[in-house]
C-alpha cells in the first residue's frame, strides 16, 4: 500500500527536525576551537566529519522514504536538494583549512550551503502546499 500524504508529511517533519538538530550541532563545533593551529583545524574537521555522517544518515532515510503517489516529481526535488546540501557540507568540511579561509573558497562554499538550505525549505513548502493546499 502506498504511503499517505499525511504519513509522508509526518515522517518528513521528523526528518526535518533531525536536519535542524544536526545543523545546529554542526554550527556549534567551531566555537570550541581557536583555530590557531593545524591541530585545532584537524580536530574540528574530525568532529565535522562525524556530524556529516549524521546528515548522511538523514539523507539515506529520505532516499528510502516512499513518496506519495502523484507527488514523485516534487518529492524527488526535495531529495535532490538535500543531497546537494549534504554534499556541500561535506565538501566544506574536507576543504576547511587556512588556505580555504584565505582564498575565499570557504566563504563561497558557505554561501552555496546557505542557498541549498533555503532551497530545501522552499521545495518542502511547495510540496506541502501541493499536497494539502495553503500551508
Amino acid at each position: 500500500m502506498a504511503i499517505s500524504k499525511l504519513d509522508y508529511a509526518k515522517k518528513m517533519d521528523q526528518l526535518g527536525d533531525k536536519i535542524k538538530k544536526a545543523g545546529n550541532e554542526y554550527a556549534e563545533i567551531p566555537k570550541r576551537y581557536e583555530l590557531n593551529s593545524q591541530e585545532d583545524i584537524d580536530r574540528l574537521k574530525k568532529e565535522w566529519l562525524q556530524k556529516v555522517a549524521d546528515f548522511r544518515e538523514v539523507q539515506n532515510q529520505i532516499k528510502v522514504l516512499e513518496i506519495p503517489e502523484g507527488f514523485n516529481k516534487e518529492g524527488q526535488k526535495v531529495r535532490d536538494a538535500y543531497e546537494r546540501y549534504v554534499n556541500l557540507i561535506e565538501e566544506k568540511t574536507l576543504k576547511f583549512g587556512i588556505e580555504s579561509m584565505n582564498n575565499g573558497e570557504l566563504e563561497r562554499l558557505q554561501k552555496l550551503e546557505l542557498e541549498a538550505s533555503q532551497e530545501i525549505k522552499k521545495l518542502a513548502h511547495e510540496l506541502a502546499e501541493k499536497m494539502f493546499g495553503t500551508v
